[in-house]
């Protein structure tokens, strides 16, 4: 007798069964990156928007979860931790080593346990720490230490917060703690010592910048016109040591030619007077051949 085959009709059952899974858990293909027709005219907001809202659905079933059971859960270990232990015992709390005795403890009291989940993706809360991180440092820089909003301490553990956040569990590395009466210290001395503006301070600054250059140009100044004018002198001095040598020159030559004249009128009177001394003996010598007997 031949069997009628029913996986036909089995297989879209099973779809449906996923699809209903799906819807209840949160946990989908696409979420887990296993479907290859996902990311084909699809943006990277889309895909981000999707993987938020499937990790939304994981995060209220985990919130519903903690808040009807793991929450009782630690109420009753607080409960009995302060009725059966019965000695006092050393913990290590923000790498510090404190006494700790849960028979000093009421458990009566109002415990509130925080569950930790439904207050967006870890890439939200850094940003909503980064943001509440400028704030702080806004005003801070604005007001100073002694401000009524924020003090250092404040600030240290925002960081430390944020260190936290970002998947180290010991902040230490990166910053030292800071207790009450240090940052208070802190406030006091920046109160009795307040600090000047910057905008002021650097205006101050500029402004002696600007004077020293003015002066150092001025400074410039007069050593240039100081230097034209050694300069005009030395040429006036060079120019009129000239004119004096040109004068001795001339003086020079005017001596030697008058030198020359004297010179040459002493020669011609010599010659003159030696000519006539010759005419007058040539006239003595005629005179005495002819005074003399003819033989």
């Amino acid at each position: 007798m031949a069997v009628q085959s029913s996986a036909g009709q089995s297989f879209p059952m099973l779809e449906y069964l996923d699809s209903i899974q799906a819807k209840r858990s949160g946990v989908t293909e696409a979420s887990q990156g296993l479907d290859p027709n996902i990311l084909q005219n699809v943006t990277a907001t889309a895909v981000s928007a999707m993987s938020n809202a499937a990790g939304g659905k994981l995060e209220l079933i985990a919130r519903v979860f903690a808040d009807t059971g793991v929450s009782s859960l630690m109420k009753g270990i607080l409960h009995l931790l302060c009725k059966y232990q019965d000695k006092e015992r050393i913990i290590k709390v923000n790498n510090k080593y404190v006494p700790m005795n849960p028979r000093e403890w009421d458990s009566e009291y109002n415990v509130t346990v925080n569950v930790g989940l439904g207050t967006g993706s870890k890439t939200e809360q850094l940003g909503v720490m980064q943001m509440v991180l400028q704030k702080q440092e806004q005003m801070l820089q604005q007001y100073g230490l002694a401000n009524p909003l924020v003090s250092i301490k404040q600030y240290r553990d925002t960081l430390a917060k944020f260190v936290n956040m970002a998947g180290f569990k010991d902040e230490s590395g990166f910053i030292k703690d800071l207790s009450e009466e240090q940052s208070d210290q802190l406030a006091q001395q920046q109160a009795q010592n307040p600090q000047t503006d910057p905008n002021t301070e650097a205006a101050k600054i500029l402004a002696q910048v600007e004077k020293e250059k003015a002066d150092l140009q001025a400074q410039t100044q007069m050593a240039k016109v100081e230097m034209d004018r050694k300069a005009v002198e030395l040429k006036a001095q060079r120019e009129m040591l000239e004119m004096q040598q040109k004068q001795v020159q001339f003086e020079k030559e005017m001596a030697l030619k008058e030198m020359q004249l004297a010179q040459k009128a002493q020669n011609d009177k010599e010659n003159t007077d030696l000519n006539k001394t010759k005419e007058i003996m040539n006239s003595l010598e005629k005179i005495q051949n002819m005074a003399a007997p003819k033989l």
